[in-house]
């Protein structure tokens, strides 16, 4: 799975990034019909990725974020009426999981 040969393949067949930073920058991956065409972008992401939150109320959060966020773009409330609501609830879920 390490060589370069099988992450190029998994790029190509079912569109798996591969692991290697360098391998985005490849001529071969850049041939890949449709994902070769995205790589400079995905590397920049990748690069530029955060990790999720390390907490025990993650389920908990991530459903409130998913809400708030949503009705945000949607439209049903004001961004910032949404990133304050999510704020409150954010700080109950915390407060109650540190008791």
């Amino acid at each position: 799975m390490t060589q370069e040969h099988f992450q190029l393949t998994l790029l190509r067949n079912i569109g798996l990034l591969p692991p290697d930073q360098t391998l985005f920058q490849s001529k071969q991956a850049k041939q890949v019909p449709v994902m070769g065409r995205y790589l400079d972008s995905l590397r920049i992401a990748g690069e530029n990725a955060l990790p999720r939150p390390v907490t025990v109320a993650w389920v908990q959060e991530s459903q409130k974020i998913a809400q708030n966020v949503h009705a945000a773009y949607s439209g049903l409330t004001s961004p910032e009426q949404a990133m304050a609501e999510l704020e409150s609830q954010l700080r109950l879920i915390e407060n109650y999981n540190e008791t």
